[in-house]
């Protein structure tokens, strides 16, 4: 088992190892809605009836993107994020070099 040292562990590394976790958290959230989304389904179609199956496909699904979205950062949303904090630290360096 590794043994980690926060106090010397680069920030890039700790970021590094969020950033893979949330993937690996965001394939294990896929995996699972893949296997439950087919078992409703066999399960609808081999009991007939209405198809039912399609809500929890289409609500779960819909959760699903929104997780997909913030994890893999489709809108950029983390290098704004990352412009917005140098600024705020900018302005805290300049307001605090006038004191």
């Amino acid at each position: 088992m590794e043994i980690r040292n926060f106090k010397t562990e680069s920030k890039d590394l700790r970021q590094a190892r969020k950033r893979v976790n949330e993937k690996i958290g965001f394939y294990i959230h896929l995996t699972v809605f893949i296997c439950v989304n087919l078992f409703f389904n066999i399960w609808n179609w081999t009991e007939g009836g209405e198809y039912w199956a399609i809500f929890p496909l289409a609500f779960w699904g819909f959760g699903l993107g929104i997780h997909y979205l913030s994890v893999f950062d489709v809108f950029g949303v983390t290098e704004w994020k990352r412009k917005q904090i140098l600024k705020q630290i900018e302005k805290q360096r300049k307001k605090s070099n006038k004191q």
